[in-house]
């Protein structure tokens, strides 16, 4: 009876430990589902580096070193250089469009048409180079039929002229020596040669970026004048700068030029005279231009600072107001993202990471941040064994 009621206790017992190890086994594999969830539903971000910039958006003049030259209004002006192009002193930019400038253009045709009729006659491949110049000249002419501008519709004669003269070029090379084309061509390059040195040729003052155009603002608007103005006095100037006036010559330097801008919300520790900074201008192209400082007034809407620019001034050779970011200073390190940075108790900073499959709170110091990410850095090590944060470290974002 006693060994019936022993071997029914130790069958309990072993049913019991049973029940136990598949409670234990079913409560540990709940926890990892629960865990594995946890973790795989969490946002993570790998840490690298990178670099964040301390910006301001604002509205800028240039000032430019510009040349206006004195030409015979009565005359009706021909360019022979195209609009923003830079020059030499002493090259030739237009010429007027008298007697002698029409008979060159009509016998520049009629050796052009001559041309064409006595290519008809020579038994000789011309090389392909000939056909792209033809097709050049078809399709500058298309284009100049889609313009109203005089000035674009010079600039297309221009081109197609020189197209014409580089075709002429390359046939009297290729031709027979005793090919009448030859003479043809031989007479066109005189004419061209010869136009060099007419009377009515306007040739360059000094050397720059050419224009055909301007607005009134070339001697209200310089190096001198711009110690004497404020922004407002600047911005009152341009608003009321003439409508483009055609059929005159404009050259602005090419190696100087100054933005005026007014800023606030910025720090003044930032704005040193002398330091130089990356002038992001915003237009149809982004264009990175390098400014230093060489005056800075504070007014009761901010401080007003003057950039001197030495590159890039073909970008802005056309404007007289523009939308400028300036990059006032740069941080490189490691980034995180700004919803990954936290606070504890005491109001430090720190990040949570995962490391060997454990999360572990780091310290750092936000060095520079945007409205997305800021750059970060650690403080240092209390002990050997503390974590920190490096390159490629999995910041968790949410959760725990």
């Amino acid at each position: 009876m006693k060994n019936k009621k022993e071997n029914a206790n130790n069958k309990f017992i072993k049913n019991s430990s049973k029940v136990y190890f598949l409670v234990a086994v079913f409560f540990v594999i709940i926890v990892s589902i629960i865990l594995y969830k946890m973790y795989n539903n969490e946002e993570k971000y790998l840490v690298n580096e990178g670099v964040i910039e301390y910006t301001t958006s604002c509205v800028g003049f240039v000032i430019k070193d510009e040349t206006v030259m004195t030409v015979d209004s009565s005359k009706i002006l021909v360019p022979t250089v195209t609009e923003g192009s830079r020059v030499s002193k002493n090259n030739i930019i237009a010429t007027y469009r008298g007697a002698e400038y029409q008979d060159y253009q009509k016998k520049i045709q009629e050796l052009d048409a001559q041309i064409l009729e006595a290519m008809e006659d020579i038994e000789v491949e011309y090389s392909i180079d000939v056909n792209n110049l033809e097709t050049q000249v078809v399709n500058a002419v298309m284009n100049a039929q889609g313009t109203s501008s005089m000035v674009e519709m010079q600039e297309y004669k221009n081109s197609i002229n020189d197209l014409l003269s580089k075709r002429a070029s390359i046939i009297g090379e290729l031709s027979p020596e005793d090919a009448y084309v030859k003479d043809l061509i031989a007479r066109r390059e005189k004419l061209e040669s010869e136009l060099k040195t007419s009377s009515s040729n306007i040739k360059a003052e000094t050397g720059g970026i050419i224009s055909y155009t301007t607005d009134g603002l070339e001697d209200k608007l310089t190096k001198e004048t711009i110690t004497k103005l404020n922004y407002e006095d600047v911005k009152d100037l341009v608003s009321k700068k003439d409508k483009t006036s055609p059929n005159k010559i404009r050259i602005t330097s090419n190696y100087e030029a100054y933005i005026l801008v007014r800023v606030d919300n910025v720090d003044r520790s930032y704005i040193k005279e002398g330091d130089k900074y990356v002038l992001k201008i915003m237009g149809a192209e982004l264009s990175m231009l390098e400014g230093e400082i060489t005056n800075v007034v504070e007014t009761e809407q901010g401080y007003e600072v003057l950039f001197r620019v030495t590159n890039g001034i073909e970008n802005i050779v056309d404007s007289r107001e523009c939308e400028v970011e300036v990059v006032w200073t740069t941080y490189e390190g490691l980034v995180v993202p700004i919803k990954a940075i936290k606070k504890d108790k005491e109001g430090k900073t720190y990040v949570k990471i995962i490391t060997r499959g454990e999360y572990v709170d780091i310290p750092i110091k936000i060095e520079q941040q945007n409205k997305t990410y800021a750059i970060v850095s650690n403080y240092e090590k209390e002990n050997i064994n503390d974590y920190i944060l490096e390159r490629y470290d999995q910041v968790v974002m949410q959760g725990n």
